[in-house]
């Protein structure tokens, strides 16, 4: 049984939740973490990725979700800029996703969503960062362990070929 949370807890909960602030709080393994609304330019990216995969998902029979959802269960899930569901997803939480969207924002926790996703067995995961112009492809590894990358373990990410708009030229994978 859980220790119950401080009275003082309880009510900023409840007045976060009153006026909408709650949106985009997350369960970390049982750690309730708070996260301030993104920013304009943030939303309005987001916006525009909605725009662009909404007909892209289309005819693979995904749908596409832009300002969130609940990835995980009620313990423990994060809330993804957008995503890529296939039918007949839905609820409150759900257990996982086709493509999950994550936009950089100065000292957010991108990092530390990937391996919840890869465990949750996201297939694919976009990472954006329009300070860099960078766009990050993530692939979640299936097979036997890649000896020749040891950071590609079965139930992980690894990184596919990304381009930046600037330079116009592809990285190799990591």
């Amino acid at each position: 049984m859980r220790d119950p949370q401080p009275k003082e807890f309880e009510a900023l909960l409840e007045r976060r939740w009153q006026v909408g602030q709650d949106r985009y709080d997350e369960a970390w393994d049982g750690i309730y973490v708070m996260n301030p609304a993104p920013s304009y330019e943030h939303q309005r990216l987001a916006q525009q990725l909605a725009v662009l995969l909404d007909p892209l998902a289309q005819e693979p029979g995904l749908e596409a979700v832009a300002g969130g959802v609940n990835l995980g269960d009620e313990n423990s899930y994060r809330i993804p800029d957008a995503s890529l569901h296939r039918r007949g997803s839905g609820g409150t939480y759900v257990s996982s996703a086709a493509l999950v969207v994550e936009i950089r924002s100065p000292g957010d926790d991108t990092d530390q969503k990937i391996p919840f996703y890869a465990e949750r067995g996201v297939d694919d995961g976009l990472i954006v960062d329009s300070r860099k112009r960078k766009v990050e492809w993530l692939a979640r590894v299936t097979g036997p362990v890649d000896t020749t990358r040891p950071r590609a373990a079965p139930g992980s990410f690894r990184s596919m070929p990304s381009c930046t708009k600037r330079r116009r030229s592809c990285a190799k994978a990591t």
